[in-house]
């Protein structure tokens, strides 16, 4: 595993979005692409989000000390590819045999309809989005995607009402999913169903994703595994909110 060694914590509102475009104000925040953890402490220090931590102390000094939960999340069972499932058997063997505690871990309930194309992640964006749109739509419709076309249009029918339901609802689920992940040396997630697709039309399906960027948790994706045709492919490291999310040493 990696450590940041500097408790550096990349996310949600950790960074201004002054000069960028929002659509989601709850949702919308600033990511990077990265070769290395050195590379994200420096971005950490250049933005100045390295801040010494009384918890570092704690981390654990070994592999074997730590406590790994996978996450498959409620996603799983329509999108997972056959290359995912494989990475996935593949991580939690890799792990077992370094001498780390792996577990199966099951958010409940109330963590289901987050992610998906009609869970509470894409209400909240359509919802605030409408909003964040509405100029662009008025003076250059023709120039916009026709999804930001559908979210300025309300093609969803969202009230205000169940708009701010859902930012409620998710709100609440921040604290809870703080108190899961801060069971863990680090939980592990899917990031994506499996390679990337063929052709430059789509990106893939980002469901994986959403609930964590609801959810305003740091996570990173690391890209260690390969999939059919040699293609790389990736897992998701997640921790509490103004927690390092790769909390155990180098190892």
């Amino acid at each position: 595993m990696l450590s940041t060694r500097n408790d550096a914590d990349i996310r949600w509102g950790t960074i201004s979005r002054d000069g960028t475009k929002i659509c989601g104000v709850s949702l919308d925040t600033i990511g990077f692409f990265a070769r290395s953890i050195s590379d994200i402490q420096l971005i950490s220090r250049v933005f100045d989000i390295i801040e010494p931590s009384s918890t570092a102390s704690k981390f654990p000094s070994s592999i074997s000390d730590c406590t790994f939960g996978f996450v498959k999340t409620d996603q799983w069972d329509p999108l997972a590819s056959e290359d995912l499932k494989k990475i996935w058997t593949e991580a939690q063997d890799l792990l077992s045999k370094a001498g780390a505690q792996v577990e199966e871990v099951d958010l409940g309930e109330e963590f289901t309809n987050l992610a998906g194309p009609n869970g509470r992640h894409q209400e909240l964006m359509e919802g605030e989005g409408r909003i964040n749109i509405m100029r662009e739509y008025k003076v250059g419709k023709d120039k916009l995607d026709e999804t930001l076309i559908k979210f300025a249009e309300n093609t969803r029918g969202m009230t205000k009402q169940r708009l701010v339901q859902v930012q409620d609802e998710i709100a609440a689920l921040r604290p809870k999913m703080d108190k899961i992940a801060g069971k863990y040396s680090v939980l592990i997630t899917p990031s994506v169903p499996g390679i990337a697709p063929e052709g430059l039309a789509w990106t893939g399906p980002h469901h994986f994703c959403s609930m964590w960027t609801a959810l305003h948790v740091p996570s990173i994706n690391v890209p260690g595994f390969a999939g059919s045709k040699g293609l790389p492919i990736g897992l998701t490291l997640v921790a509490p909110r103004y927690v390092s999310c790769t909390r155990c040493a180098d190892d």
